[in-house]
């Protein structure tokens, strides 16, 4: 039995979109209401094979026919900086008619702007990653550990900065509502390598110039 298409705007990757079984090619429709600018696309958590066709057709109305992209998959998250265009409709086609799940299946499907920030820029950020783990106390004092899920982390930081630039930078906190707005974070673009997070922390130290540090999270996948 399949999960709606709904599920791939909660922004919650362990709640996935699932088709009801294989099709020889299956297609989603998004209806962004208005037309919107739109240059990077990013779908997480997704089980398409590496020999699966991805491709996003974008438009004016529902066939979709205006700009097309393909998209390679090969890892769970497929992300790409596209020709920047605003249009309502965005239609993504898979065709992986022998996936050996049965079905597809996609936990987030994210299509928006990307921002991107160098001034004072240290590139040398911290990478820690933890397992998270639940600990139940036994009888006895014995403790049973149960593994979760793995969590990678990663504390950005700005030197050097005016308040113009400290303010660009609050303001996108501001805008994502600190946690409330995940984003898809990519450390460096010549690498395929993403990650869906939430900015959990937004530091600022004044001095002669001013310090900003902004700590993200990467979102479980259930």
């Amino acid at each position: 039995m399949g999960h709606e298409a709904e599920n791939l705007r909660t922004n919650e990757p362990d709640k996935t979109w699932r088709s009801d079984g294989l099709h020889a090619l299956e297609s989603i429709l998004f209806d962004h209401n208005a037309a919107r600018p739109v240059d990077a696309v990013a779908l997480i958590n997704c089980n398409f094979q590496s020999t699966a066709t991805l491709t996003l057709r974008r438009g004016s109305t529902t066939s979709t026919v205006d700009i097309t992209e393909t998209l390679t998959p090969g890892t769970t998250d497929i992300f790409k900086l596209i020709t920047p265009g605003t249009y309502r409709y965005s239609k993504i086609e898979i065709a992986d008619g022998a996936n050996p799940d049965g079905y597809l299946e996609c936990g987030v499907a994210w299509l928006g702007q990307r921002t991107r920030y160098d001034a004072g820029f240290k590139s040398d950020f911290s990478f820690p990653e933890r397992e998270v783990n639940a600990v139940h106390a036994m009888e006895y004092g014995t403790r049973h550990v149960e593994a979760l899920y793995s969590q990678i982390s990663m504390d950005l930081e700005w030197e050097g900065l005016d308040d113009w630039e400290v303010g660009f930078l609050n303001k996108m906190w501001s805008e994502l509502k600190g946690q409330a707005v995940p984003l898809f974070f990519i450390p460096d673009r010549t690498i395929v390598e993403g990650y869906w997070v939430r900015m959990v922390d937004f530091k600022r130290t004044r001095g002669i110039s001013d310090y900003v540090g902004i700590s993200l999270e990467e979102l479980s996948r259930g």
